[in-house]
C-alpha cells in the first residue's frame, strides 16, 4: 500500500506541482532501493510513471487546442512554435526530458500543436526510458542518500 502511495506522490508531483521532477525521481528511487526493490523493477515502474505523467501534459495541450479560437491559433508566437515543432519536434520532445525548464512546456506545446500521437509516444517512451535509466544508475552507483543527508543539515 505504501508503494502505491509513493507512486501516486511521484505522478501527482510531476503533473500537479512545480517541484523539480529530478528531485521527485530521486526521492522515489531512494524509497524503492531502501525497500530492497531490484534495479530493474524500480526503473521499469519509474519509466511507466514518467511516460504516463508527461503524456498527461500532451493530452492537456491537445484539449486546449479545441478551446482556443482560430484567431489565437494564428498568432505569431503560436506559428513560430509550430514551425519549431515541425522542424525539430521529435528531437525537442526527446531532449526536453534533460532540460528542466523545457521539460513540461514542450509536452503541452506538442499536444496543442497536434504532433502526431505515434511520433509523440515513440519519443516520449524513448526519452522517459533513458531519463529514468540515467537517474536510476546515478542513484545506485553514487550514495545519493548520504549526499542528500549532508545537505539537509
Amino acid at each position: 500500500m505504501s508503494y502505491l502511495i509513493a507512486l501516486g506522490v511521484l505522478a501527482g508531483g510531476i503533473m500537479l506541482t512545480p517541484a523539480s521532477d529530478d528531485f521527485l525521481v530521486i526521492s522515489f528511487l531512494l524509497y524503492a532501493f531502501s525497500n530492497g526493490d531490484s534495479f530493474a523493477f524500480s526503473w521499469l515502474i519509474l519509466w511507466v510513471v514518467c511516460f504516463m505523467s508527461f503524456t498527461w501534459f500532451y493530452v492537456v495541450g491537445y484539449t486546449f487546442n479545441r478551446v482556443f479560437s482560430s484567431k489565437r491559433k494564428s498568432s505569431k508566437h503560436i506559428l513560430r512554435a509550430q514551425a519549431l515543432i515541425e522542424r525539430h519536434g521529435h528531437r525537442m520532445i526527446f531532449i526536453s526530458y534533460f532540460i528542466p525548464g523545457l521539460r513540461h512546456p514542450i509536452h503541452y506545446v506538442a499536444g496543442f500543436l497536434r504532433v502526431p500521437l505515434k511520433t509523440y509516444i515513440f519519443y516520449n517512451v524513448s526519452a522517459a526510458g533513458l531519463y529514468t535509466m540515467l537517474w536510476a544508475i546515478i542513484v545506485q552507483i553514487f550514495d545519493v542518500a548520504s549526499v542528500l543527508n549532508f545537505f539537509s543539515r
